[in-house]
């Protein structure tokens, strides 16, 4: 509870700065991108590299090919805004930063977000969709149970389907996700 309302603060300011700079876009098209089993293979990460420090195990990450090939071709376009927001917790900023470089993704700090929650990515996703010329989210919204079973966050899939049903906003879930990825 304490570790929750110390970290508070930390999180409204992300919060608030990932919406100002988003913003500061709404001329192009935005395209929210998730890191874990959306671009980067994380799953195996976690099975086998359980006693690894999570620098370690983020630097080990797998990019899936075809996403990183997809991010290539829109960031081709001056009309695109390519954002990275994921759930993480907040020692990963710099090791994540580092994992995008390494794949040749030199990403300024209005181009990656981590914020502690999933519901968090949602939170800024409703405050902005209303504003963008066209918000793209590509995010499989899964998490990893300790069992080794993959969940879906099902509440927030339904909150992001509600919202593209008011055609500013396009959500790319798991399902989209995995067949782009695995499509021969």
């Amino acid at each position: 509870m304490l570790k929750k309302i110390l970290l508070f603060p930390l999180t409204l300011y992300i919060r608030n700065k990932a919406i100002k700079a988003i913003e500061s876009c709404i001329e192009n098209r935005i395209f929210l991108f998730d890191i874990d089993n959306t671009i980067a293979d994380t799953i195996p990460s976690f099975e086998n590299y359980s006693n690894l420090s999570e620098a370690k195990r983020v630097s080990s990450l797998a990019f899936f090919i075809k996403m990183h090939k997809l991010i290539r071709i829109l960031k081709k376009s001056p009309n695109n805004k390519i954002i990275f927001l994921t759930a993480r917790g907040f020692r990963s900023n710099k090791v994540t930063k580092k994992w995008l470089l390494d794949f040749g993704f030199n990403i300024s700090n209005d181009e990656f977000f981590i914020v502690r929650k999933a519901d968090e990515k949602i939170k800024i996703i409703k405050a902005l969709h209303l504003n963008c010329k066209q918000l793209y989210v590509i995010d499989d919204l899964s998490y990893l149970k300790k069992t080794g079973e993959v969940m879906i966050y099902d509440k927030l899939v339904i909150i992001l389907n509600k919202l593209s049903a008011q055609k500013k906003l396009k959500y790319y879930g798991i399902n989209e996700i995995m067949g782009f990825i695995y499509k021969n």
